[in-house]
């Protein structure tokens, strides 16, 4: 896999090497090229692009604080975005391999007791696709539960057991 970082883009080398390191992750999915752009105003905008086949491209884009933040969040977009893509010849490995599972962010929530309906209008008010709160059951019982948008549409609703 090639990484052509856009010839506007003004990157120091090491923040170059830690691009093309991080996209270069994509060639367990495909073995083409990837064509990045980094801007830097107020935020790091990061796009990246693959072109599929002659008349598609997959494309993705990120804005973060930091060039890191911005540089994962836009690769793992982007392998997302490949892998809903059914018509992509996936390149298959013959090897076993371990996936890297790399926290990017932290964050500590403290839900608060509140209704499904509630929790939905609270993730709609975000800009998240799931919210976690707490949620009262019939019973009287208090359980953890998240709600989430649905790709297909609508919502989805888990009850934690505990």
């Amino acid at each position: 896999m090639k990484v052509v970082l856009n010839n506007k883009s003004d990157v120091e080398a090491n923040e170059q090497i830690f691009i093309n390191n991080m996209f270069d992750k994509l060639s367990d999915y495909l073995s083409d090229i990837v064509h990045v752009c980094v801007k830097r105003e107020d935020k790091y905008k990061i796009d990246a692009y693959v072109n599929v086949n002659k008349d598609s491209i997959i494309r993705a884009e990120a804005i973060e604080n930091t060039l890191e933040e911005a540089v994962v969040n836009c690769m793992y977009k982007l392998r997302d975005k490949i892998d809903d893509y059914s018509t992509v010849e996936f390149k298959r490995c013959t090897t076993e391999y371990q996936h890297e599972h790399r926290v990017c962010r932290h964050k500590t929530i403290y839900p608060v007791v509140m209704s499904i309906e509630e929790a939905i209008e609270e993730m709609n008010n975000s800009e998240h696709d799931f919210y976690g709160f707490i949620n009262k059951l019939e019973s009287g019982k208090e359980v953890p539960a998240i709600v989430y948008r649905r790709k297909s549409g609508g919502f989805g609703y888990i009850n934690m057991a505990c």
